[in-house]
């Protein structure tokens, strides 16, 4: 079966671990995240430059790691996530690190103290990315692991950001300004995320497959395939077998909470039905960054409120 699950994080045995690591040069030697890129021309083949475009290359090993504006500012790898020794000294621990394409994007992986929630261990996960390509900025995100069942849970909460660009300076006060910024908005984001949550155990779900179809409903029109619909259905499926099977989740029948662990946990621990290089990143990143599927969820659970 394509959604085969496996009861691990969404992050586990991706990049490199780094546990026990206390300072970033230590993490982006492990990561292999230590190195510069530097922008070259790029040319034709008759030998006519390109003067739209610009090629950001490795240094260390000549790779091109993207195709940008001759305008781009590239931000290295050492000076985007330097405010992160700061965050250590306020209690973050170091995880896991590594980079995608090449060293097209990087990312370091982060934690701070757990706490309660329904008397089960949720930690906080922090992700952070920086990218060579323009696909993004310095960028942190949130999210919780629930460590019952290691799924990733992110939701986005009105006035209250999961996720947030960095501005970039190599001005040390306003380093330590994004160390506060980050620990601020953590801090404020887990508030209304156990105010969420306990929202949503309180929100009366009458029909999984009610919830299940709205969040993957069958395409209209003459000409979708069976194989489509036979996808759908069999996703559906596998978060409605979870919602009334799995223990951990059964408890929580009847409600939204229920139901949005269940989705979270197929989202966390599901293989695509079509298997891709680098999908477990994209998986991580999907739920890092925030799922389209979650934002379904809420729409539903708004509507059932």
């Amino acid at each position: 079966m394509a959604e085969r699950m496996f009861m691990k994080s969404p992050w586990d045995g991706l990049g490199k671990e780094c546990k026990g690591t206390k300072k970033l040069d230590e993490v982006l030697a492990i990561t292999n995240l230590n190195f510069t890129a530097q922008k070259q021309p790029m040319f034709l083949a008759d030998g006519t430059e390109v003067k739209s475009k610009v090629a950001n290359v490795r240094s260390d090993n000549g790779a091109i790691i993207g195709i940008v504006s001759p305008n781009y500012s590239i931000i290295q790898n050492r000076e985007a996530f330097e405010f992160l020794d700061g965050l250590v000294d306020n209690g973050m621990e170091f995880v896991r690190g590594g980079a995608t394409t090449d060293g097209a994007s990087g990312w370091i992986l982060g934690k701070l103290e757990g706490y309660k929630l329904f008397e089960e261990d949720i930690t906080p996960y922090l992700m952070f990315r920086n990218s060579f390509d323009g696909s993004s900025g310095v960028k942190v995100s949130v999210c919780m692991l629930r460590q019952i069942c290691e799924n990733g849970l992110t939701l986005r909460i009105p006035h209250n950001d999961f996720s947030w660009n960095i501005r970039h300076t190599k001005n040390a006060v306003n380093k330590f300004d994004e160390v506060k910024k980050t620990l601020i908005n953590v801090g404020k984001y887990q508030s209304a995320f156990i105010e969420e949550m306990d929202v949503l155990a309180q929100t009366k779900l009458t029909s999984i497959s009610d919830f299940t179809n709205f969040l993957l409903p069958n395409p209209m029109g003459a000409e979708v395939s069976a194989r489509t619909l036979a996808n759908l259905a069999e996703q559906r499926l596998a978060i409605e077998v979870l919602y009334n099977t799995k223990v951990d989740i059964m408890k929580y029948q009847m409600t939204a909470y229920g139901a949005y662990l269940a989705l979270t946990d197929y989202l966390s621990h599901a293989t695509p039905q079509r298997v891709t290089k680098g999908w477990e990143e994209k998986r991580m990143f999907n739920i890092t960054d925030g799922h389209q599927l979650v934002d379904r969820a809420q729409e539903y659970f708004a509507s059932i409120r």
